[in-house]
């Protein structure tokens, strides 16, 4: 309950998009995988040890990101009382870690299931949605603590450390 805190008007459906579209790739994941469609053969250890390692760092990464918010972690795009801007651990460097872990957990998994397929399908339906929901909460953080993101936006990268 804690985590569906604040106000839904500034969120732009953006929570929508993200979990209809994560739904989907992870049904068309396994479904695809299960019947043996747009899945490269073989390399299955490879692949494996890959997917898992990228699972559990995306994890981690997200989880560590979600924990130094705390109590201003919320599934929606919202300010709540005395909100802060959050520039200490990966948020140093990272203006959203949750969505890079969670990204590289997604490509984990389809590496892990040999899935090209999903990659593809990921690539077009889910990256969008975050880059969406990204545009949205800058949007809120930009309107709400002005000048003070706009210094943070200089010294930091939205989802890859020193490239974007």
């Amino acid at each position: 309950k804690r985590y569906a805190g604040g106000s839904s008007d500034s969120d732009g459906a953006s929570c929508k998009i993200l979990l209809g579209s994560m739904g989907f790739n992870l049904s068309l994941l396994y479904v695809a995988s299960a019947f043996g469609v747009g899945v490269w053969q073989g390399t299955e250890l490879t692949s494996g040890i890959a997917g898992l390692t990228c699972i559990v760092i995306g994890l981690a990464l997200r989880y560590g990101a979600i924990f130094t918010l705390g109590e201003r972690f919320t599934w929606r795009v919202s300010i709540l009382e005395s909100h802060q801007l959050i520039r200490r651990g990966i948020y140093r460097y990272l203006r959203h870690p949750s969505y890079t872990g969670g990204l590289l957990a997604f490509i984990g998994v389809a590496l892990a299931f040999r899935s090209w397929l999903s990659l593809l399908l990921f690539t077009l339906t889910y990256l969008p949605a975050i880059l969406h929901r990204i545009r949205v909460e800058e949007q809120v953080l930009a309107g709400y603590f002005a000048e003070e993101f706009q210094d943070y936006r200089k010294q930091t990268r939205r989802l890859i450390p020193f490239v974007y």
